[in-house]
């Protein structure tokens, strides 16, 4: 499934102007292909590496077993949006995501901001409401948490209209206005030559 095409559960924090990473403006570059998707970091590469080892020990921890890697589809009225589950209760009752951070902080009230509409948007796309947070925190001598999002329907109903408010924008070629200093600056603002240092004058 190829990202440009579609909008899935990590774009739509970004949507919100929730990310700390990127921008909507940088988002609407890369759904219009006119940018590259930002290379992954060695963050970003750790978890991918530590999903199945994160998956086992939710396994464990639970007590059930999951499928693995189960594609949400796409929305039968908005064929752009998608989202794929790090696994899936074998009954389909209750979802979970793999997630590993180095930050404290930023888990220290419970999932960020950007994982909550993460698994509100794959609870609309699946219908199932619960949703667990397997987090392997690597911060703090490796520990193991997990935390239930369970489906708000007026925070989904907020994704939704912020989703079809984005998508507009990208199927009428038109960039989003700017919201955030840091759009701003990516939209408006161009990096200047550097220039030369004038002599000072002599007496």
């Amino acid at each position: 499934m190829k990202r440009s095409k579609h909008l899935g559960g990590s774009d739509i924090g970004v949507v919100l102007g929730l990310s700390k990473f990127s921008t909507r403006y940088e988002l609407w570059l890369e759904k219009t292909r006119r940018k590259k998707p930002r290379p992954g970091s060695m963050a970003t590469d750790a978890g991918h590496a530590l999903e199945d080892l994160i998956l086992d020990k939710y396994c464990e921890a639970r007590g059930w077993d999951i499928d693995r890697q189960v594609p949400l589809g796409k929305h039968a009225d908005r064929p752009w949006a998608s989202g794929t589950a790090d696994g899936v209760r074998k009954d389909g009752l209750i979802g979970v995501d793999a997630k590993a951070s180095c930050s404290l902080s930023a888990w220290s009230g419970g999932p960020p901001a950007t994982v909550v509409c993460q698994m509100n948007w794959y609870a609309w796309l699946s219908g199932i409401r619960t949703w667990d947070v397997a987090l392997l925190q690597a911060s703090a001598g490796w520990m193991f948490e997990i935390f239930t999002v369970e489906q708000d329907d007026k925070l989904t109903e907020r994704l939704i209209e912020a989703g079809d408010e984005f998508w507009w924008h990208v199927t009428n070629d038109i960039p989003p206005e700017p919201v955030t200093y840091e759009e701003v600056m990516a939209m408006f603002v161009r990096p200047g030559k550097k220039t030369k240092k004038a002599p000072e004058a002599i007496d």
